[in-house]
């Protein structure tokens, strides 16, 4: 009886070790541990049922053979586990994320190292602390030993995952090249000209898109399973600021070959509205309008540059209106073609004014020749010094009428020499103008005198004091002029000013005043009339000519 029972608990111990072989110590270790038990729990009823005595030491050698049935099977479990290993590890989960401008794995990389290896560790040394059924405790802790070429494999293969997982993280970097030189990007950006670059980056970021859209949320490898939601977020908020950046670049630009067009239409339009009143003015507007002849095509390249790069626009945000630009553009086009018949019908009409023209001109000579008479610079011999100096002014004013009045002539004789008529028969023209000249002559050269006297006047009598000689010159110097000129009462007022100025050089020669003190200098004063306030740092040389 007891021999059955104990073939029966044998037979029944083999039929549960032989189930561990279908149980992978890897994938299903609470299985491994809750079949041991069973075949711990076989073993100790079979040994109470069969009533030896000292059981525990009797049945040592049944379990110590069962343990070494069971290290075969575990060995080969525990190879299979080696062999598939890095994909049968636990699930680690990670995400990819920006962080300080940087690509990077949360948690980091070193963090899932250190998990990973944890849990190698935990399956390599499982049977350093395996017990078995405590019949041949010692041969379980030989299992790594013998096994050292798979382990070498588990952490070769263990390399080319963070391998594998590291060129993952580093295939996702060109996606954030517009997010991380941002500057750069907008300075390319702002640089574009051509319409088809804006085409082409429009189309690559439409085409990037499709492209991030077939990225996977996770993505899988071995036991990491890596999240790519975060850094497509991150992507996608580059992208459409990246997008934004573009949309807001070429309408500027857009904007602003626009503003340039419409300058220049609206400048162009005004040069064509001008009505000549003259040949010369004719000649001018009829230059104004070849230039802008020359110039239409480019400013059509420009208005489809622009008109293209807004079609660009319309098709990502909302373009630019320019239906005011194509309507100026049409107008110049059509004053433009019309411009040449209208310069022919003003050249006609004008031609038909000539006579009407000269006429006028001649009143207008008649006119000033008549003012002139009247109104010019009276020259008497009593003429004063201040008189003088206001015909001399009133000098420049005829002078610049009569420069204003010689250019409409000129102007007119321009007219009629274009049109192939005779000159204009102007006889007075003459006459005024070497009266004028004469005149101006006289008085140019007694203003010349004043301002040099004016400056001379303005003098402190110590600054001139010294310098006494200086009116000496300034006299020698107007005296030798005068000579070669014509005598007429403003040149003989003029030799009685430089003769008078001359005389008082020696009067002033012996009153310089050096040794003179405070008082003696008041007592001058007073003989002079001088104002009681005069002192002697202000007194001017006028004051003492004046005297």
């Amino acid at each position: 009886a007891v021999n059955r029972r104990l073939r029966s608990g044998h037979q029944q111990v083999a039929n549960e070790v032989v189930q561990l072989a279908n149980i992978s110590l890897l994938r299903q270790r609470d299985q491994w541990k809750q079949k041991l038990a069973q075949i711990q729990k076989v073993m100790d009823v079979t040994v109470t049922a069969s009533g030896c005595k000292d059981a525990e030491t009797n049945a040592r050698p049944w379990k110590r053979h069962w343990d070494y049935q069971i290290f075969k099977i575990m060995e080969i479990q525990y190879r299979f586990g080696l062999e598939s290993l890095n994909e049968n590890l636990p699930e680690m989960k990670a995400d990819l994320v920006l962080a300080n401008k940087q690509l990077r794995m949360k948690p980091p990389l070193e963090e899932l190292k250190t998990n990973y290896y944890k849990e190698i560790k935990s399956f390599i040394s499982l049977p350093l602390m395996f017990k078995g059924l405590e019949g041949a405790v010692h041969i379980y802790k030989a299992m790594p030993d013998r096994n050292q070429q798979g382990i070498a494999v588990v952490f070769q293969k263990a390399d080319e995952l963070f391998q594998r997982v590291q060129k993952l993280q580093e295939s996702f970097a060109p996606w954030l090249v517009v997010g991380l030189m941002p500057e750069r990007v907008q300075e390319m950006v702002e640089q574009m000209q051509d319409p088809k670059e804006w085409d082409v980056n429009f189309r690559a970021l439409k085409a990037k898109r499709k492209d991030m859209d077939k990225i996977p949320d996770t993505i899988k490898i071995d036991c990491f399973t890596i999240s790519t939601v975060i850094l497509k977020s991150v992507v996608e908020d580059q992208f459409e600021r990246l997008s934004d950046s573009l949309v807001i670049a070429l309408k500027r630009k857009v904007a602003d070959e626009l503003k340039v067009v419409m300058e220049f239409l609206t400048e162009a339009l005004e040069k064509l509205n001008v009505r000549p009143d003259s040949v010369q003015e004719l000649g001018k507007a009829q230059t104004e309008a070849s230039k802008l002849q020359e110039q239409q095509p480019q400013i059509k390249k420009q208005i489809d540059s622009a008109d293209e790069k807004n079609k660009i626009l319309r098709s990502v945000a909302n373009g630019v209106e320019m239906g005011e630009v194509f309507h100026k553009f049409e107008e110049f086009k059509d004053r433009l073609d019309a411009f040449e018949q209208l310069a022919n019908d003003l050249r006609e009409e004008l031609r038909s004014k000539m006579d009407h023209r000269i006429q006028n001109m001649n009143g207008e000579i008649e006119k000033f020749a008549s003012r002139w008479q009247s109104l010019k610079p009276k020259t008497a011999e009593k003429c004063s010094v201040e008189e003088a100096k206001k015909n001399a002014a009133a000098m420049q004013d005829w002078m610049e009428q009569w420069e204003q009045l010689k250019e409409q002539i000129e102007s007119l004789k321009g007219d009629c020499e274009d049109f192939g008529l005779a000159p204009p028969p102007m006889s007075e023209i003459d006459v005024v103008e070497a009266d004028l000249q004469a005149q101006q002559r006289s008085w140019s050269l007694f203003e010349e005198y004043t301002v040099q006297l004016e400056d001379l006047m303005n003098q402190t009598w110590l600054e001139l004091r010294p310098r006494l000689f200086t009116i000496q010159d300034i006299t020698a110097s107007w005296l030798d002029k005068l000579k070669d000129m014509p005598r007429d009462p403003i040149t003989h007022l003029l030799s009685q000013e430089v003769q008078r100025l001359g005389s008082s050089h020696q009067g002033f020669k012996n009153m310089t005043g050096e040794p003179f003190e405070r008082d003696h200098w008041k007592i001058l004063f007073g003989i002079l009339k001088l104002p009681a306030e005069t002192k002697l740092e202000t007194l001017t040389f006028r004051m003492l000519m004046e005297r």
